[in-house]
């Protein structure tokens, strides 16, 4: 009995030895659990992310798992991002993009624009090709096509000589040439392609006058015109030239008693002309002054107002080779029309009736 009691005591010693010899062996002599996250998708794991398990953007739970189906794991980046969810099966979380319209088109030769299919956004804005039929909506324009995004055609009446009001015309002279009062599109232009109806003549018949000077060394082209004796002119007649009003001077011939604009000169409003403001004001009026001559040759207005018929005056005056000469001789028949028109809608007039004083090749000439 001594005996089977010793043994089983011995027994019971010699395992408890084995066991503390195993808790204080090293680390290499005992059996190893392979770690999860170490990016090596070993027995037992679902899933190993590396570092990025267990993250809000990995589909991989921290006990190398995969994460439930649905469970969201990226937001949208972009317009043609799309918000990813886990799929259950994978514990990468897909980066999905969409192939969906992402812009509709915004006229008839704007395209609408889809998603690729690989980048987070809409690509960038496209245009109907150039030359692409389209319809302008405009009852009056034919043959529209698209144009750098835009729908137009031409106007089918615009230059037969009637003006079609409905058709958005201003005025129509018979052509589609700009430059002479009535642009392309028969819209208006600065000094109209007739004589400006109400303007005020001189009071005087004889006294106004005009030069206009063609050389052959343009720098010494030449223009003078007088407006005086004027009719009642009070100096708020003349706007304000300092800030908003401009002036254009308008020449037009008649040829047989049709007139015609045949040049056109502008005063801007405002401006500085070397180192000071183009335009000056005095009590009875204003002066514009350009040494440079730099808006269509013009180097001087003077505009003096008169409280009574006869008293004000106007002269313009202009030089150089900026200097736009019209085709000499003029057209005298029987008038040559000049006036000088104001932005505000006042403006003044002087008649010269044939023949003039000189009506050259090289200067027109009358009073």
């Amino acid at each position: 009995m001594s005996h089977g009691i010793t043994r089983h005591r011995r027994t019971t010693f010699t395992a408890a030895l084995v066991l503390a010899a195993l808790l204080v062996a090293p680390a290499g002599l005992r059996a190893q659990v392979p770690p999860c996250a170490d990016g090596i998708l070993d027995s037992g794991e679902e899933c190993d992310e590396g570092p990025a398990t267990g993250t809000a953007e990995s589909c991989c739970a921290v006990d190398c798992t995969f994460r439930p189906a649905s469970t969201p794991c990226r937001d949208a980046a972009g317009a043609c991002d799309l918000a990813d969810l886990c799929s259950g099966a994978s514990g990468v979380c897909a980066d999905a993009k969409s192939t969906a319209e992402c812009r509709p088109p915004v006229g008839v030769c704007d395209v609408a624009e889809s998603c690729d299919g690989v980048g987070d956004e809409c690509p960038a804005d496209a245009f109907a090709p150039d030359e692409t039929s389209c319809d302008d909506a405009n009852m009056c324009s034919i043959n529209d096509r698209c144009i750098a995004g835009i729908c137009g055609g031409f106007l089918q009446n615009c230059g037969n000589g009637t003006l079609e009001a409905g058709c958005v015309e201003e005025c129509d002279d018979g052509n589609n040439v700009s430059g002479d009062g009535c642009d392309e599109s028969c819209q208006l232009e600065p000094c109209g392609p007739e004589p400006a109806s109400g303007c005020r003549p001189t009071t005087v018949a004889g006294k106004a006058g005009v030069l206009v000077l063609s050389r052959l060394k343009s720098e010494k082209n030449k223009l003078q015109w007088k407006y005086a004796p004027g009719d009642t002119t009070p100096k708020a007649d003349f706007g304000d030239p300092l800030a908003t009003t401009s002036f254009d001077f308008c020449l037009y011939e008649e040829v047989g008693g049709n007139p015609r604009l045949t040049q056109r000169y502008a005063i801007p409003a405002g401006g500085t002309c070397g180192a000071g403001p183009c335009w000056h004001e005095s009590s009875s009026g204003f002066k514009y002054t350009d040494k440079a001559h730099a808006s269509d040759g013009v180097s001087s207005l003077i505009l003096k107002q008169g409280l009574a018929p006869g008293k004000s005056k106007i002269i313009l005056a202009g030089k150089g080779a900026n200097l736009p000469i019209p085709g000499l001789p003029l057209v005298q028949s029987p008038n040559v029309v000049m006036q000088l028109q104001g932005s505000h809608g006042v403006c003044w007039e002087t008649r010269f009736a044939a023949p003039a004083s000189r009506n050259q090749p090289d200067q027109f000439r009358d009073k």
